[in-house]
């Protein structure tokens, strides 16, 4: 470790993947989608999760408080995957208690709302909800963490949903393209987006402000999953300081 943070030097920065591939006309000219959606807890911390029936693609946005603002935010992330890749949700199952909040902005995102009946669920978003909290289950089960910051909570969600996303399903539209390559036309590379697993220990370099220093030129760093840009990098918890910050994938990260 000592010879990393002493010898890592700048490379260059890794250029943008514009290896988009083109969606099967039978897939891309689908329409008119229903999207489930539910409150999810992760360890006291809410999540709306979301999973529309035709893709089969899972959603989790953080929700600070349950207001009506805050979950009309996380219902307007979930709506901009969509938006951008060109599909239209016109129908949205959630629970009986969505009811007070969601008529009053239906008309205005254009959706259709349908309530369950009180007392009942949407089975796609439970079942999608308890993939997810099993996929979450077997990650810290094999980390060597006692307790988790927040924020780390918070990525390792994301990173589970992202992870669930970019494999095939059987009953997915396609039994060849993956949620994420549908929904963003980018294929799954291993190097961008499987090679750090979450919880992996790394040394991540450092910015170049005083690179004529003795000080080490890498920090301590924890892999919280990859972002999502073209040219690829990491979400990392810095040791030291305990911020989230985030570095591109290139030789100076070393997996120890």
């Amino acid at each position: 470790v000592a010879a990393i943070k002493g010898k890592t030097t700048r490379g260059p920065a890794p250029a943008p993947r514009d290896e988009e591939i083109e969606i099967p006309p039978e897939i891309a000219n689908r329409d008119n989608f229903t999207l489930c959606i539910d409150i999810m807890y992760v360890w006291g911390l809410a999540f709306l999760s979301g999973v529309d029936t035709t893709i089969k693609f899972k959603t989790a946005t953080y929700l600070e408080t349950k207001t009506k603002e805050q979950l009309y935010g996380g219902l307007d992330d979930i709506l901009r995957y969509y938006i951008k890749a060109d599909y239209r949700i016109k129908w949205i199952n959630c629970d009986n208690e969505f009811q007070k909040i969601m008529d009053e902005v239906a008309d205005e995102m254009e959706v259709t709302m349908n309530y369950a009946n009180p007392g009942d669920h949407v089975p796609p978003i439970d079942r999608a909800q308890r993939t997810i909290k099993e996929r979450i289950r077997s990650v810290v089960n094999g980390l060597p963490f006692k307790t988790m910051p927040k924020a780390m909570i918070r990525r390792l969600v994301s990173y589970c949903v992202r992870q669930l996303n970019m494999f095939p399903l059987k009953s997915g539209v396609s039994k060849f393209l993956s949620p994420h390559t549908i929904m963003s036309g980018r294929v799954v590379d291993y190097n961008t987006d499987l090679k750090f697993p979450f919880g992996t220990y790394v040394q991540a370099p450092k910015e170049a402000d005083k690179y004529s220093s003795p000080e080490p030129r890498t920090v301590d760093a924890i892999c919280l999953g990859p972002n999502t840009n073209k040219q690829g990098g990491l979400y990392l918890l810095a040791l030291p300081t305990g911020k989230l910050i985030k570095r591109a994938i290139t030789k100076r990260i070393k997996e120890l």
